[in-house]
């Protein structure tokens, strides 16, 4: 479907009227969420690192996007305080061709061999094979969610390890030994066999040393995690870690698995993993340094594990002796009359209580010393024969979530009683899904250890150092968000006298400061307005299912569709496939526009089809797909290889047109080699005019530049110039808010051009600008730097952003005061910052940009050889753009600048449009003092400056895929008329498609 409405700015003749297309035909559709994982907790109020695995391979690792510490000086100043927080796509570790994700499990392992090394954290997911799998992810990811137990970077003694790592390492990059294996790119894995059939279940033991497998035969495999090993448990190992390496065998295949609360040892295992080789182990001052240098890990290597549950399909769940490996322990569970009833999730407590979920709807406790289920514990909390396929445990321990096919999420607490005992009661059971829920996480996570310490001491329950935040997916593509206070300890945002005192969410403050109360209740619920903030009372988010950025691939989470202006094309993104559809003809475009504009009513409808679709043979999910603005060529990327297609246009015999793709194989051999083949990439860019392609290679931080086939070059593709830039250690200098870039420029025959590094960085952002003179990228480690594509030289390097964009766009005019103006747009707030790069400044003229107040490597807001004017009229935008999208919860993706003459370089000219998967916002500069510009739009906020704004937004298209601008030519005057894009994905089109629901029906007296 695709539908054509009139949108007139009506302020002056510089804005011209302007059509949007409203696009529902392309058929893309998300994956299912089944598994989430969120990385073990460490002292702080920094929230985990979350992982969710999808039904087609890929796992996203999503970090906390909140109020940067910049801000904090500037906390009360409305315009630096969004609603917008919560977990946003960093990196996505793309599947390999028909692979899923079953489960997935954070370990964060003790190093003991060297332990002044800083521990990572480490990934393992499990897919439904005999094989687990261990995902590499990115080098500061793995440091950002493990504990803290030196200040020592280890990147240069990990790239110089030459040791071969236990495992098969997959070689997803080419011809790699062990001595130059870089394993932190995204894709790469290693891999191991289970040597008991298929794994069913796995889970990570509380001291993280061990990783149990549930196997097919009944039988439980331990893996040895400790010292970066990914190996099967020795059996001499074993004996001396009071754990054995293999379970018995049990009845039936292994469903779930939860290892129980470590127990105190007697004897430390220091003493005895402590090497024996010569060196400065050996030296008293070594081992005193030893003793003192981490008490984190002393801590741990007190704790052993005790026991294992494992669910089954026979009505049984059973518990194995860690340290013998036998079954000392048979739970029942309550069965059907005709069929057994199968155990989908355990789960176990501080105190050593059991719980399972089963197939019958129940969830079971069960004692710690009798295990048999608890007297009034069995709760039928979901309905009859509806699965419970997922449990999760509160971080206070007394605290149960539970959730399944019925679409609802159950809570469960322990109170307080008379005997001290204690008592457990279901408190609250709310539907948050609209189809089955795969799987629960919590951040902060349950932490066994932190528990048993707790108990030791006599402290009780745990009391979490951050609001407890409950995650749910599953098939209906969703991810919830829900605050989870413990029952407990009930927490409120504000007291009930001044509950009142908050702002709704629709309501707009004309202030420009925060009140206290306001202050308050943002730092404590970053999910909701709701002031209370238990899981019974208080109010979910629902996270957009659609890309939540606009990076230049998939290993960004960038966005899956792109347009090619000048032909109208829509190009999709799928994992293996790609999609094209045509809008429709010029003048069929154009009738429409204009007799929407008379305001005549017109049945007709743009003439839409499907010019192209492609199945790739490709070893891996697709990671960038790119179009050339004149529609001829298309490249495409996986995890492998670079290919480049021309695109030759067919008339079909009914007079349409057909595309039909030829792969160029001079690309390949362009860049020399054995193999003849392109390196993968995780960018590519074409040139506005069509002749040049850039290529961010994934392997290495290269950025490509090639000139595409044509008659002066023998039609064959030719390497004009790789820049290394990225591969290079960045100038950097610490602030309070972290590590900063220095900006500067470097002589292009300088010898530090191609000084290069071995580096795991990612090149997430490739932009040109409109008149092809600048080149702009950005990298996972936030260095960011300009090339000149004119000259091919390297131009300089701009401060590094607080944080990864989500979106980059040059402005479109093609005059000298604006071709080179960046707009760089943050997730969190709709933060934008206009820079120029031929510069190197900031083009805001505001006190409240953002930057450290550090003289040396600060931003700098002096703008030379700009306009005052345009600095004045930017930083006025910027102002009030982010002060009317404060109250915005759902992230910003990108921005584009509207205009119907290119060639001009009055700001006035254009309209900026900021949009998010359910919002999108206008800023359109005010010459006249209309303000009845947009039908559609409401809210105008206009701005008292030198150019003024009128700000409005509306929330009518969503969920959005893309919103771009086309360019339709009249074939009167030959002028170009700016037609806006917005491709949406409604829920109710992907509901068509899911399987039926779970649906019990009426019950009988209802």
């Amino acid at each position: 479907m695709a539908t054509l409405h009139h949108q007139d700015s009506g302020a002056d003749d510089h804005h011209a009227s302007l059509a949007i297309h409203r696009v529902r035909f392309v058929n893309w559709s998300p994956s299912t969420v089944t598994a989430l994982a969120v990385s073990p907790t460490f002292a702080g109020t920094t929230r985990g690192l979350l992982a969710i695995g999808r039904q087609n391979g890929n796992i996203e690792l999503c970090t906390w996007v909140g109020p940067r510490a910049a801000q904090k000086s500037e906390f009360d100043d409305r315009a630096f305080q969004s609603d917008a927080a919560g977990w946003a796509v960093h990196t996505i570790l793309p599947g390999q061709t028909n692979s899923k994700i079953e489960q997935l499990c954070f370990v964060n392992p003790p190093n003991n061999d060297d332990l002044t090394q800083q521990r990572k954290l480490r990934l393992f997911s499990i897919s439904g094979g005999s094989i687990v799998t261990e995902h590499y992810i990115p080098l500061h990811l793995a440091k950002l969610g493990a504990r803290r137990d030196a200040d020592i970077d280890d990147d240069d003694s990990e790239n110089n390890n030459a040791v071969a790592k236990p495992g098969t390492v997959s070689s997803l990059f080419g011809k790699k030994t062990a001595s130059n294996l870089d394993p932190h790119y995204p894709g790469e894995t290693r891999t191991l066999p289970s040597l008991a059939g298929a794994v069913w279940s796995m889970a990570p033991s509380a001291t993280g040393r061990y990783l149990a497998l549930g196997c097919e035969d009944g039988s439980v495999r331990i893996i040895d995690l400790e010292n970066d090993r990914f190996e099967h448990l020795a059996s001499t190992s074993g004996q001396d870690r009071k754990i054995v390496p293999r379970f018995g065998k049990a009845k039936g295949k292994v469903i779930s698995l939860c290892w129980g609360p470590p127990v105190r040892s007697s004897k430390r295992a220091k003493t005895n993993n402590k090497p024996t080789t010569s060196g400065s182990d050996s030296d008293s001052d070594s081992s005193s340094d030893d003793s003192d240098s981490d008490s984190d890990d002393e801590e741990a290597d007190q704790w052993q594990e005790s026991f294992l549950v494992g669910g089954l399909a026979l009505s049984t769940a059973v518990v194995w002796d860690a340290s013998t490996g036998n079954i000392s322990t048979k739970l029942s569970v309550q069965k059907n009359r005709t069929e057994s009833t199968i155990v989908w999730s355990v789960a176990t407590l501080p105190d050593g209580t059991i719980v399972t979920g089963d197939s019958t709807g129940r969830v079971t406790f069960f004692d710690p010393q009798t295990r048999i289920p608890i007297p009034e514990a069995t709760f039928r909390a979901h309905a009859a024969s509806s699965d419970v396929l997922a449990l999760c445990v509160g971080p206070d321990g007394k605290t149960v979530y539970s959730a399944g096919v019925d679409q609802k999420v159950g809570e469960y607490t322990k109170l307080d009683t008379s005997n001290g005992r204690g008592r457990w009661i279901q408190i609250a059971s709310r539907r948050l899904h609209a189809h089955d829920i795969r799987a629960l996480a919590l951040d902060p996570p349950y932490s066994p250890i932190d528990a048993a310490q707790a108990m030791a001491t006599g402290r009780g329950s745990l009391t979490p150092s951050r609001l407890p935040v409950l995650i749910s997916g599953g098939v209906d593509f969703n991810l919830v968000l829900t605050p989870a206070s413990p029952p407990s300890a009930i927490v409120k945002a504000q007291k009930s006298s001044s509950i009142a005192a908050i702002p709704s969410a629709t309501s707009k403050s004309k202030r420009t400061t925060l009140t206290k109360v306001e202050q308050e209740h943002a730092s404590i619920n970053p999910i909701s307005s709701n002031p209370l903030t238990t899981f019974a009372d208080t109010t979910q988010r629902r996270v957009p299912f659609v890309p939540t950025t606009s990076r230049s691939g998939l290993l960004g989470g960038g966005s899956v569709a792109a347009l090619c202006p000048t032909k109208g094309w829509i190009v999709l993104r799928r994992e293996q496939s790609i999609g094209i559809w045509d809008l429709g003809s010029q003048s069929d475009l154009l009738s429409i526009s204009r007799a929407v504009e008379a305001g005549e009513s017109s049945a007709q409808h743009p003439n839409w089809v499907k010019l192209l679709e492609m199945e790739l043979k490709v070893d891996s999910n697709l990671v960038c797909v790119a179009i050339s603005n004149n529609g001829q060529y298309l490249a495409v990327s996986d995890l492998y290889e670079t290919k480049l297609f021309e695109l030759k246009q067919r008339r079909r015999p009914q007079d349409g047109v057909e595309i039909e793709p030829k792969k160029i194989k001079s690309f390949g051999k362009a860049f020399g080699g054995e193999s003849r083949t392109a390196p993968s990439a995780s960018a590519l860019r074409f040139s506005p005019d069509s002749t040049r392609l850039v290529v961010c290679s994934l392997t290495g931080a290269y950025v490509h530049v090639l000139e595409l086939a044509s008659a002066h070059n023998d039609e064959t593709c030719k390497l004009l110039r790789s820049f290394g830039q990225h591969r290079r250690s960045p100038t950097t200098t610490t602030f309070p808010s972290g590590e900063r870039q220095i900006a500067g420029r470097t002589p292009p025959n300088s010898t530090t051009d191609r000084t290069e590094r071995s580096t795991s960085s990612i090149i997430h952002h490739a932009e040109i600008s409109s008149d092809g003179a600048w080149l702009s990228t950005i990298s996972s480690d936030l260095q960011h730097h300009i090339f000149n594509l004119d000259s091919l030289t390297y131009g300089r390097t701009l401060p590094s952003p607080w944080s990864l964009p989500s979106g980059v766009v040059f402005h479109p005019s093609t005059g000298a005061s604006l071709c080179g103006v960046l707009t760089l747009i943050f997730a969190s707030g709709a933060k934008v910052e206009f820079w120029n790069v031929e510069s190197g400044r900031e083009l805001s003229g505001s006190s409240h940009s953002g930057s450290d107040s550090s003289s040396n490597g600060q931003r700098k807001k002096e703008v030379n050889g700009a306009s005052s004017a345009l600095v004045g009229n930017l930083s006025s935008l910027k102002q009030n753009l982010q002060l009317r999208l404060a109250s915005l919860r759902d992230f910003a993706v990108s921005a584009l600048w509207i205009g119907a003459d290119k060639s001009s370089g009055n700001l006035s000219d254009y309209t900026l449009l900021l949009w998010g998967a359910t919002w999108i916002c206008t800023a359109r500069p005010i010459t006249n003092n209309r303000d009845d510009d947009d039908v559609e739009m409401q809210d105008i906020i206009p701005t008292p400056k030198t150019l003024e704004w009128s700000i409005r937004t509306t929330a009518k298209y969503q969920p959005l895929l893309l919103v771009a601008q086309a360019q339709v030519e009249s074939t009167e005057d030959q002028k170009p008329n700016p037609h806006l894009l917005v491709v949406e994905r409604p829920y109710f089109e992907l509901a068509k498609k899911l399987p039926a629901a779970f649906h019990r029906g009426a019950r009988y007296g209802a």
